[in-house]
């Protein structure tokens, strides 16, 4: 019941649809690009694994945080090599690429599988290069995702996007004239786009 509840889901539909626009989208500028490119350096890596939170669930190799951070001097030349493999062979990111996936119930009686969170739990080993990456696009998020957009960038809270649509839902309703005004509401169940 649950893989089938799943596999419906995210299953891939094949359909494709573009949207015509005349919105010119942001891009990163050559500096831009050849910094997100460049090498990851050890002092990178390190400050990875030391800002993870010590007992996070462990993902398939059972191995927490907390384990890294206490036997770096150990596995500190493992874990780069590892990082340099994958920046030279991007494909080699498969190899770590492995999560247990769970579900949480987000209600006390449960009586439908929308009412369970899905999560994935990953090695640290790929939490390290997730953390890098993410470190190295946190300083071009603001200028390449719309200021509308609320969700994932720091100093924007998703309450802001409420006060503009309550305003707009107020000047809908003191509007008069022939010509209407329409608003739609997109509920995104999932974070997949088909």
């Amino acid at each position: 019941m649950v893989n089938n509840y799943y596999r419906e889901l995210f299953h891939d539909t094949g359909e494709s649809n573009t949207l015509d626009t005349n919105y010119t989208f942001p891009t990163l500028t050559e500096e831009e690009v050849r910094e997100m490119g460049r090498s990851i350096s050890a002092t990178k890596i390190s400050h990875a694994i030391s800002s993870m939170h010590v007992f996070k669930a462990p993902g398939r190799d059972g191995i927490q945080p907390i384990v890294y951070q206490k036997q770096w001097d150990v596995v500190e030349d493992d874990v780069g090599k590892l990082i340099q493999d994958i920046e030279d062979c991007p494909l080699r990111v498969k190899d770590i690429n492995e999560t247990n996936v769970v579900l949480i119930p987000k209600v006390d009686a449960i009586t439908h599988l929308k009412q369970m969170r899905l999560i994935g739990l990953r090695n640290v080993s790929y939490k390290i290069l997730s953390k890098i990456l993410s470190y190295r696009l946190r300083g071009l998020m603001e200028n390449i995702i719309h200021p509308n957009q609320s969700s994932f960038i720091p100093h924007r809270k998703s309450s802001d996007n409420i006060i503009i649509v309550q305003e707009v839902i107020h000047s809908m309703q003191a509007k008069r004239g022939r010509k209407g005004w329409m608003m739609i509401k997109i509920d995104l169940e999932k974070d997949t786009i088909d």
